[in-house]
């Protein structure tokens, strides 16, 4: 069940990949969606990388150690 599992994701991966580069016509469109991405969505999408998944982790500890004056 386990192997099935990690199969059936790589290879939805995968399919998602090679869908995504036949939308891709020149880089523009790799680097900036063809300009047609809103601004909400670059925004969220910023912020999501700058939000690290240690922030997660260190966060909710900090709430319980210390309590919730950081929030």
């Amino acid at each position: 069940m386990n192997y099935l599992t990690l199969f059936l994701y790589l290879g939805g991966m995968v399919w998602l990949g090679v869908s995504f580069t036949r939308k891709n016509k020149t880089t523009d469109d790799f680097f900036r969606g063809g300009q047609r991405i809103p601004w909400w969505a670059a925004g969220v999408s910023i912020f999501a990388t700058m939000l690290s998944s240690i922030t997660f982790m260190a966060i909710p500890a900090q709430a319980y150690s210390v309590g919730w004056n950081l929030f």
